[in-house]
């Protein structure tokens, strides 16, 4: 119908020539995989992959003839081709969310679970080496397979806010110091994370790009150890900077009062308040510890409140009224330094008349550096 209609316009009309180019390429593509998938294993995972690349080649071989026939010249040619073609509307469908969910479920397994992945590795060169540049991701990925129970169960509870802590390792060591886990199991938790991490890192490079630098991993089983939180440390440096005694001067505190040195009563505020976020000992409390009745009741004092002193600060107001002020302001900043060179330029165009009529000769002796002076004056 085409050759026959447009004969060499179809050459020059390319989006037409150009669709049934993907039309033709794609029943090429079709063939292909019909053919591989009947001299394959014919496994589960390699039908899904079949199904969902010929599902996808079919649905773009439709979109390619009702777009070819939209834009076809000969509207009576078009109409009359793509009812033969399809008689009954639209027949393919792009692979639904839930195959292509499948699919992604599928290649993540391996070996026998997965054949089809295996054969397309022996396509590609690659290997488990963790020091290769390429080798870091099928690394982590199979050490992911071996662990991937534990590392579900504990990613799940890390969730859930089951653990205590700031840091991953924080909470590998609450889990194992509560018996969640077993000592192995950490290291075996913190070694993934490392790996895992190691895997996302990019190379560094000097800055004449011709050396790659050492890559640094903070969670590595020997830098573990510093990623640790010292709740007690930020306890004190949350004390002395909000200046409340910490433990050390509490103690020295003590001693002094031996000496009849008074003790302040100020009750703790901010970080620094065992009923805010951290226990006696320095540790943090739950979430679920925290938020309760009593510890509102604690931090709240509504008798030294003073709502009508607060609506006055600006800081208590909300944004368009501090800006309406601010604005007025400005307004009456610039009218008053408009009236003030108004009166200067009246007062300064007077002095030059005056001093033109009263001011003395530069050769007065009496006038010297500006100031009129007698002989008395004269050191």
């Amino acid at each position: 119908m085409a050759l026959g209609l447009l004969a060499g316009d179809l050459k020059r009309k390319e989006m037409l020539s150009g669709r049934l180019a993907d039309i033709h390429s794609h029943l090429f593509i079709s063939t292909a995989i019909l053919q591989f998938y009947e001299h394959g294993t014919k496994s589960a995972s390699e039908r899904l992959h079949a199904e969902v690349a010929l599902q996808n080649s079919l649905y773009t071989i439709q979109e390619a003839f009702e777009a070819f026939f939209a834009n076809f010249p000969n509207r009576m040619a078009a109409s009359l081709v793509s009812f033969v073609t399809f008689p009954s509307g639209s027949i393919f469908t792009p692979p639904s969310d839930e195959l292509k969910r499948k699919l992604g479920d599928a290649f993540m397994d391996d070996f026998e679970a997965n054949p089809f992945r295996d054969y397309l590795k022996t396509m590609v060169y690659y290997n488990t080496e963790a020091d290769d540049v390429t080798g870091r991701m099928e690394h982590a990925y199979q050490t992911l397979l071996s662990i991937e129970p534990l590392w579900q169960r504990f990613k799940k509870a890390e969730h859930k806010d089951s653990f205590e802590g700031l840091t991953f390792e924080d909470h590998v060591v609450y889990a194992s110091q509560n018996g969640d886990i077993t000592e192995e199991e950490a290291e075996v938790l913190i070694q993934y994370n490392a790996i895992r991490f190691d895997s996302l890192l990019t190379d560094v490079f000097d800055k004449h790009l011709l050396h790659a630098q050492e890559r640094t991993n903070p969670h590595s089983l020997d830098n573990a150890v510093q990623q640790l939180t010292d709740y007690a440390q930020l306890k004190n440096d949350a004390q002395a900077r909000n200046g409340i005694a910490t433990n050390m001067t509490a103690e020295n505190d003590v001693d002094s009062n031996d000496l009849g040195t008074p003790v302040s009563t100020d009750k703790p505020t901010g970080d620094a308040n065992p009923n805010h976020g951290y226990e006696n000992n320095g540790d943090v409390e739950m979430v679920k510890e925290q938020d309760t009745i009593e510890e509102v009741r604690a931090q709240t004092d509504f008798d030294e409140s003073e709502p009508e002193v607060e609506a006055l600060d600006h800081r208590h107001r909300d944004a368009e009224s501090h800006l309406s002020e601010r604005m007025s302001n400005n307004h009456r900043l610039n009218q008053h330094n408009a009236d003030d060179l108004e009166r200067s330029e009246i007062s300064e165009d007077a002095e030059n008349v005056k001093d033109n009529i009263d001011k003395p000769a530069a050769t007065d002796p009496k006038w010297q550096d500006g100031l009129r002076r007698d002989e008395s004056d004269k050191v």
